[in-house]
């Protein structure tokens, strides 16, 4: 009788020390999210700066500051234990407006980030190409006068990247891009920006 009793009265506590030890074990099964670990990521690019710089088929001259925004997403991946590698497809839109142009960007296209990968951060350099569309208006003789003009562009910069909250992506970057057009004049545009990125690992 005491031994059953005894049995029973043990029953709270084994219940007990499975519900402690069960959430412990569960989160030691779970994959680290990036920059720690390995998988995907989606990412926003919040309103930037944009600065043409040179000549081109763009704001020739006219010192504009536009904005740019534009959004992605990839995989991150580790090779050994500080080495990191994102891959993955970007669109960004550029606007620039100054008092005689009107100019608009759309982009296209892979990238790769290659860098130093902590536990919850990462610090790259980044490369980047593919397909650009600039739409630009301009005063003529005091008339508006619209073209468009298809081409590519090729882009570098670097950023951080920050893992908080264990799945929330935030950080920062700097990038160039030379845009190149394929209409008969062979125009060739460059730009720097600076922008934000909100995002996350999944």
């Amino acid at each position: 009788m005491h031994h059953a009793s005894n049995q029973r009265s043990r029953v709270p506590l084994v219940l007990a020390g499975a519900l402690l030890t069960a959430p412990a074990g569960a989160s030691a099964g779970q994959r680290l999210p990036p920059p720690e670990g390995s998988g995907g990521y989606v990412n926003v690019s919040a309103p930037g700066l944009i600065v043409p710089v040179g000549d081109g088929f763009g704001p020739r001259g006219s010192g504009a500051v536009g904005a740019t925004m534009g959004f992605g997403g990839g995989y991150f991946g580790r090779v050994g234990s500080q080495l990191g590698i994102a891959a993955g497809l970007r669109f960004h839109y550029d606007l620039y407006r100054a008092t005689t142009t009107k100019a608009r960007t759309y982009h296209l296209g892979p990238e790769l980030r290659l860098g130093y990968a902590g536990p919850r951060i990462f610090a790259f350099g980044m490369i980047r190409g593919g397909y650009s569309h600039w739409d630009e208006e301009r005063i003529v003789r005091t008339v508006w006068a619209a073209g468009d003009e298809n081409g590519g562009h090729i882009g570098f910069g670097g950023g951080l990247w920050g893992a908080v909250l264990d799945r929330l992506l935030l950080g920062a970057e700097v990038d160039a891009d030379v845009i190149l057009s394929v209409a008969y004049d062979g125009s060739v545009a460059q730009r720097v920006g600076v922008t934000l990125a909100i995002g996350a690992w999944i």
